[in-house]
């Protein structure tokens, strides 16, 4: 495994290096996926929904960049992030939820929201992508949130919380 002061990652079209170090040399890892994207594919047509699912990960990429995150890649209708702490993976996440909040609705049968997961552990980089049990379970974790909820492993929680938190933007 490689510690997270030995990963470097270069952004496409920017000549810029961001570096990515913590502490305790781990990296947190979030997911961020857009909910019912089939259905808006369904709802919108391809042409529409595939603009607005690339515009809405361009801004989740910016508001990771503003929480000192690094977009590691876009997928389909999610973005993989990596933190150097589980606090700025946070602050991101609840920027996130609260940014399409406020957006307005594509349509009135359908509101764009996100589901979070993350999860904090040794990486190993290759090729501008990262792998791992980190990673995986960082995906899995997203996977179980609900549309409008963050879900951290307490390992991506540093102990902070018990088990899983569960943060709904909705309520605080």
């Amino acid at each position: 495994y490689l510690k997270s002061e030995d990963l470097c990652y270069t952004l496409p079209n920017f000549n810029l290096v961001v570096t990515v170090t913590s502490p305790n040399n781990e990296v947190t890892i979030m997911f961020a996926d857009i909910v019912g994207s089939t259905r808006l594919y369904e709802t919108m047509g391809d042409e529409i929904a595939e603009k607005l699912v690339t515009s809405t990960l361009k801004q989740l990429s910016s508001i990771a960049s503003k929480s000192q995150g690094v977009t590691i890649k876009t997928g389909g209708d999610d973005v993989m992030c990596s933190f150097s702490n589980v606090e700025h993976a946070l602050n991101a996440a609840r920027d996130m939820h609260l940014f399409l909040a406020a957006r307005s609705a594509p349509s009135k049968d359908y509101k764009i929201a996100i589901r979070i997961g993350a999860n904090t552990g040794p990486v190993i980089a290759s090729e501008g992508d990262l792998y791992g049990d980190a990673v995986n379970l960082a995906a899995r974790v997203a996977a179980l949130a609900r549309g409008g909820k963050t879900l951290v492993t307490n390992a991506g929680s540093n102990g902070k919380f018990p088990g899983v938190m569960d943060m709904d933007v909705r309520n605080g």
